[in-house]
């Protein structure tokens, strides 16, 4: 598998789905990495979501957006 940094790779993904949900934007409180990143999302139904974007795709870490 290719080395590649997420933390770049997740700027695009928040600019590929933002005309998808209400708003998203990379976590300033969760600490991301090469192999790790948490995206904060709100979706068109107004539902608040942590994703992580990880090497093996997305998962929904809690759906409340991390602020602590």
């Amino acid at each position: 598998m290719e080395d590649i940094d997420l933390r770049i790779e997740a700027d695009a993904v928040v600019k590929e789905i933002i005309s998808y949900v209400n708003s998203a934007e990379v976590s300033t409180q969760l600490v991301s990495s090469a192999y790790q990143v948490f995206i904060n999302l709100q979706t068109k139904e107004n539902e608040d979501m942590c994703i992580s974007l990880t090497r093996r795709g997305y998962k929904v870490c809690d759906k409340w957006i991390s602020l602590l």
